[in-house]
């Protein structure tokens, strides 16, 4: 009873005021009590209104993290990569929401980019965004792995802590004759 009225105000709030900021949010809030129900038809329902706002609406200010809702659910709940792996490069493309924290889901791109659609490009330029841009995000090493195994460039891991840095290479692995 509480969820269909909850549902009710956020489509009055989106219908009232399509233009203000506050219909993004309430788009956002409505999709996610579909989606937070992990009931499967609920869920393509609440991704679907995601999907038909940012449609309507491509510069929202929540589109980020609507992108980024939109590819969570398709992983976690579909284990759909493709979709989930598109909408996740919308998210960076924009540039996600919360700034610094972007490491885990650059593996979570890269994991599914290689070992689920073997689409090895997409794999490689997140492992080398993880190295690169997010060093201390606790998956620098295993990257530079993933990259050696690639085939791929391996750039330095630079690491800075308290003024002092350093950096770490990947061991090369010696092949036997």
């Amino acid at each position: 009873i509480y969820l269909n009225e909850a549902r009710t105000r956020y489509q009055q709030v989106i219908d009232q005021w399509p233009d203000q900021p506050i219909a993004g949010e309430a788009t956002l809030r409505l999709a996610g009590s579909y989606i937070a129900t992990f009931d499967p038809e609920q869920s393509r329902k609440g991704l679907a209104v995601l999907q038909q706002w940012l449609e309507s609406h491509p510069k929202e200010r929540l589109a980020s993290g609507m992108w980024q809702y939109i590819g969570d659910t398709y992983f976690e709940q579909f284990q759909e990569y493709r979709p989930a792996l598109d909408a996740l490069i919308k998210a960076d493309e924009i540039g996600f929401l919360e700034k610094g924290r972007e490491g885990p889901i650059y593996w979570r791109m890269a994991v599914i980019a290689e070992r689920h659609l073997n689409d090895l490009p997409t794999a490689i330029k997140y492992y080398t965004k993880i190295v690169t841009m997010t060093p201390t995000s606790g998956k620098g090493y295993e990257s530079q792995l993933a990259l050696q195994r690639l085939g791929a460039p391996v750039p330095e891991l630079i690491l800075s802590v308290g003024g002092a840095s350093a950096t770490t290479q990947p061991a090369r692995k010696e092949v036997k004759p």
